[in-house]
């Protein structure tokens, strides 16, 4: 949080200009582009979206298209337009998601490695089995932006996890400039040894690689060939992936003595909770775009809104919705 005023700055896609070969996955949705700038609201901020126009100034249809999603303002403008920070900006929740990676080979630079985890402090777990081809002692090398550890067979042999002494990283173009370490173990041909590699990236660039080599096995990849997601795969699939990282399920803002609750998703349950303090007497909460209040208690030092009144025909925008608290 800053006292400053500030505007986090990029382009509906990843280049800042014209880019005919961005593809259509490099650029925000409408989801992506409410819920960026409400975030940065929230934060006491604002965003300055750059457009790639034609030679002859014209905008392209996508991109126009998302400009004019933007209009979710004209049903929930009062929660942004002149408002202020709320004692707390924002409220997380953890996600994941997993899948089998062939091998440890990723720059993802400044992407997600995949919604709905977040592009900055994320972890990843793999785990499985690995079967060597030799019989001899192997030498594992791990590179990460920021931290990786790996073990085979229940031993530590990579072991690069302090964030302090590992440094960071502001600047892209320095994405290549991360140490490798090494480990050594010995191994046995036809044998599956488990095997487990922890990683967590912090801010910036994110990348993660594992080698190994032998005196006959030349340095290379871990190859898929040589990875098993379990026991059962006779030929090797890779290693299963664990993603996780927290992800914002709700936003606050102030504006003219009201609180302004603005959730990212509608909740399963249809109740909507609020780590809030309690609010001053004959307070009501209602949602921009509908008519009529909705019913609420506080207990447990939370305000539990109950949605069930809310009919889908009653949603008054898409992405993103805002509940007013306040007299």
């Amino acid at each position: 949080m800053s006292s400053r005023p500030w505007a986090e700055v990029r382009g509906l896609g990843r280049s800042f200009g014209l880019n005919r070969n961005e593809s259509l996955e490099a650029y925000m949705t409408p989801q992506d582009l409410v819920h960026f700038f409400v975030k940065a609201v929230a934060n006491g901020g604002g965003i300055t979206i750059n457009v790639g126009s034609y030679c002859d100034g014209q905008i392209p249809l996508l991109q126009q298209e998302r400009l004019l999603q933007t209009g979710w303002l004209k049903v929930n403008g009062e929660a942004i337009y002149g408002s202020t920070m709320y004692a707390k900006a924002t409220e997380e929740k953890e996600v994941k998601f997993t899948r089998i990676d062939p091998e440890i080979n990723f720059d993802w630079v400044r992407n997600s490695p995949g919604k709905p985890v977040t592009e900055d402090n994320f972890t990843a777990t793999w785990t499985g089995y690995i079967e060597p081809r030799y019989s001899e002692e192997y030498v594992f090398e791990a590179q990460a932006d920021d931290g990786i550890r790996v073990w085979i067979d229940g031993k530590l042999v990579v072991n690069m996890w302090d964030s302090e002494l590992l440094g960071t990283q502001s600047n892209v173009m320095e994405a290549g400039k991360s140490v490798a370490e090494e480990g050594h173990i010995k191994l046995e041909p036809g044998k599956k040894y488990e095997i487990k590699v922890e990683y967590f990236e912090t801010q910036q660039n994110a990348h993660a690689y594992l080698w190994w080599s032998s005196a006959q096995q030349a340095k290379e990849l871990v190859p898929v060939s040589c990875l098993f997601s379990n026991l059962q795969t006779a030929k090797g699939n890779g290693l299963y992936a664990v993603y996780k990282s927290k992800a914002t399920r709700l936003c606050y803002t102030m504006n003219n003595g009201n609180l302004y609750a603005i959730i990212l998703e509608w909740p399963d349950d249809n109740k909507l909770t609020l780590n809030i303090e309690r609010p001053v007497a004959g307070s009501e909460i209602s949602m921009l775009g509908r008519n009529g209040n909705l019913p609420w208690k506080y207990e447990s030092g939370k305000v539990i809104v109950n949605l069930t009144p809310v009919k889908i025909a009653e949603l008054p925008c898409e992405w993103a919705w805002v509940f007013k608290v306040g007299k």
